[in-house]
């Protein structure tokens, strides 16, 4: 709302925020019965009408698209909404233009109650002519800086430690066998598998049968075992700081008769 001609005015678009801006009034101090409504038709504030005690001025009540004319004709009518709103003719035909258009006229000439109250106070209270001198007390409050400081420094590197490991592996090899046998002995008695000529060879009187076994070939390769993720974040610890301040007090001495009024 904005203040024109001494009156305090606002247009709305929906009876919504009107009911809160009447609420807002009243909670400064503004009487019900001292605010006044503007509409084209009485279901735009329908809940207006029905809960509160504002004024109300619609075209649906009266004709007052008529009565404007007359206003601005300099008939005297003492109910038009826009005449009692005391405004000249160009803020007269724009508001009611506004209105024409769907708008919520809210207005009021009158001040809050607690405004009427202290300036009632401060007429009735008596004026009395009075020497005054200041005298200024001061006191010491505390303040506070921060600043960094570096309290402590990490560092992170890494080196190779050394440590035996024992696996177990298994692995073949190659036995030599000797059976003898009596040549009555059938060799279908016997299905061992013969040795073959790449297995085994002759030379001279003597049969070579090589033997073999399975020998590790042992290597190392680096694999990722884990990982190290280091950051930083901060804590908000609360500092307790005790320091005296001093402040000063007025000392008041009378001597005579004085006649001391507190205030």
């Amino acid at each position: 709302m904005e203040k024109k001609e001494g009156k305090l005015i606002g247009l709305f678009d929906a009876q919504a925020p009107l009911l809160i801006q009447v609420g807002q009034l009243k909670a400064a101090g503004y009487e019900e019965e001292e605010l006044f409504v503007v509409s084209k038709h009485d279901e735009q504030i329908d809940l207006l009408i029905a809960h509160t005690a504002v004024h109300i001025d619609t075209q649906d009540r009266d004709n007052f698209k008529g009565k404007l004319i007359s206003f601005l004709a300099g008939d005297d009518i003492t109910k038009d909404a826009f005449n009692r709103m005391g405004l000249g003719e160009e803020a007269t035909d724009y508001y009611f233009q506004q209105v024409e258009l769907g708008k919520l006229l809210l207005y009021t000439s009158s001040q809050p109650v607690a405004a009427i109250h202290s300036e009632t106070e401060l007429q009735a209270e008596p004026q009395v002519d009075t020497e005054e001198q200041s005298l200024a007390l001061h006191e010491e409050r505390l303040s506070t800086d921060k600043n960094k400081t570096q309290t402590g420094e990490v560092q992170v590197h890494k080196q190779m430690v050394e440590e035996d490991k024992e696996i177990q592996v298994p692995v073949e090899r190659e036995e030599v066998v000797v059976e003898r046998r009596s040549a009555s002995t059938s060799k279908t008695d016997h299905e061992e598998p013969e040795l073959t000529p790449a297995q085994v060879y002759e030379k001279g009187d003597a049969i070579h049968i090589p033997l073999t076994e399975e020998r590790l070939d042992i290597g190392k390769k680096q694999v990722v075992r884990e990982e190290i993720v280091i950051g930083k974040r901060k804590v908000k610890d609360v500092q307790v700081v005790n320091e005296t301040v001093r402040r000063e007090v007025a000392d008041i001495e009378e001597s005579g008769v004085v006649n001391r009024v507190d205030k």
